[in-house]
């Protein structure tokens, strides 16, 4: 049976998709399968029965998370003065803080502080207060303040200029282990936005004709795939991964550095 909240969700116009007590996404396509639909909705639980409401952010609003277990999260937010938006109280302890969606915004982990995620387009929330947790605080949205962003993703600045090749070369071979090594040996919080800034960085390697661009992402690849599960309640799925480190080498192969003649 569909929960009423869902219905009572998507008629605010908050897409929304069943998740189950893990919190990971009981439909096959996860947050990519919300809707508003009251149909869709319906149909949505019948053939994939979840205990929680998920739904995606970057849509009606995104959210910054806050994870208090981190003695370092907790001294964030001590010191932090933040507008007055809507709050939710998690299952963990934690805090979601909903803001006004930006489509500038980027999913990040630990970008502002350990335990402090912010979750964007290309990301989803449970809604707490469908399991009766309680809204902290019910202040209108309010929008992002610049101080609260994680930097963009940008080609780093001391990468040097590359020399076009046929094959691997030697700088290329030794980037790209040195790319897969720092992702496998993530800490956590950091992981995604590690995947992520490696990925784009030897996207942009490989755009510039400096490393072969199948191999490197295959190399890349294969380092998702021995990324360490931290919270074995909430396994990294080796598809999300693919998906994200393929998103970010397509950017930084957009983005290629310069080239130098030989």
């Amino acid at each position: 049976m569909t929960p009423a909240a869902a219905h009572a969700l998507a008629a605010e116009g908050v897409p929304v998709f069943p998740c189950l007590e893990t919190k990971v996404p009981a439909c096959p396509h996860g947050f990519k399968s919300a809707s508003t639909d009251p149909d869709q909705i319906d149909h949505l639980w019948l053939l994939y029965p979840g205990t929680l409401i998920g739904t995606p952010t970057g849509v009606a609003f995104d959210v910054l998370d806050v994870d208090v277990k981190h003695p370092e999260a907790r001294d964030w937010w001590a010191e932090s003065r933040l507008p007055a938006t809507r709050m939710h109280r998690t299952r963990s302890g934690g805090l979601h803080l909903l803001f006004r969606p930006d489509p500038d915004r980027r999913c990040s982990a630990g970008k502002i502080a350990r335990g402090i995620d912010v979750r964007a387009s290309g990301g989803y929330i449970i809604w707490w207060p469908a399991a009766g947790l309680p809204v902290l605080c019910d202040a209108p949205l309010a929008p992002w303040q610049g101080w609260l962003a994680p930097p963009k993703i940008a080609a780093p600045c001391e990468a040097r200029p590359v020399q076009p090749t046929e094959g691997l070369s030697r700088y290329a071979e030794v980037a790209i282990d040195a790319a897969c090594r720092n992702i496998v040996g993530a800490p956590n919080g950091e992981q995604e936005i590690t995947l992520v800034r490696e990925a784009f960085a030897i996207g942009t390697l490989a755009g510039a004709g400096g490393a072969p661009a199948a191999f490197a992402r295959d190399a890349l690849h294969w380092a998702a795939h021995r990324i360490p599960s931290y919270d074995a309640r909430r396994p990294w799925r080796i598809d999300q991964l693919i998906a994200k480190i393929d998103r970010a080498f397509e950017a930084g192969m957009s983005r290629p550095r310069e080239a130098r003649n030989a």
